[in-house]
């Protein structure tokens, strides 16, 4: 998905909209930081409204929105309402196959978004993560989107930041 997005983001403009697929295709059925991260479109599979008719053709369990899942899609639309990153501008500053972990960036109201991803879904990554496309000289506080911890600061215009996460990190760059 991710690589989806940061293709048709060159193609089409920084800016774009972009639906990639599926949440349900990876990550356990959960991908949201996959496609919030890097400015895609979150999209689901789930069938609604509950008709008998319509589950006896269904044969894969991601179809059924329980209630745990509802929670869990709500916490990540809501996070995804309130950044709205596909009205941001994607910059195109990593390269998806030698950058490790890969890294994603996108600007907005003067803000800058970071997404980070291992190879694998249930990967652990640790080591230095590179924040490329900070001005120069400035501090930046730091904070994860998802899960609202503070990070800390650096200073641009390439900061490192030691990180240790499994599956994605999503960082905020806010300027002080």
């Amino acid at each position: 998905m991710r690589q989806r997005i940061k293709i048709l983001q060159a193609l089409l403009g920084p800016g774009a909209a972009i639906f990639a697929d599926h949440v349900e295709l990876t990550d356990k059925s959960a991908d949201f930081a996959s496609q919030i991260g890097p400015g895609g479109i979150p999209g689901t599979k789930f069938v609604w409204p509950d008709d008998p008719q319509v589950w006896a053709r269904l044969t894969e369990d991601y179809y059924l929105l329980t209630e745990e899942k509802q929670a869990e899609w709500k916490r990540w639309l809501e996070l995804y309402r309130q950044l709205m990153l596909p009205q941001g501008e994607y910059l195109n500053l990593y390269d998806a196959i030698h950058n490790k972990p890969e890294g994603h960036v996108i600007a907005k109201e003067g803000r800058f978004y970071y997404a980070f991803y291992s190879d694998f879904v249930g990967q652990r990554y640790k080591g230095s993560v590179v924040l490329l496309g900070l001005e120069a000289g400035r501090r930046y506080r730091l904070r994860n989107y998802e899960s609202g911890q503070e990070l800390g600061a650096v200073r641009g215009p390439a900061a490192r930041l030691q990180a240790e996460f499994t599956s994605h990190l999503l960082l905020e760059a806010i300027p002080d």
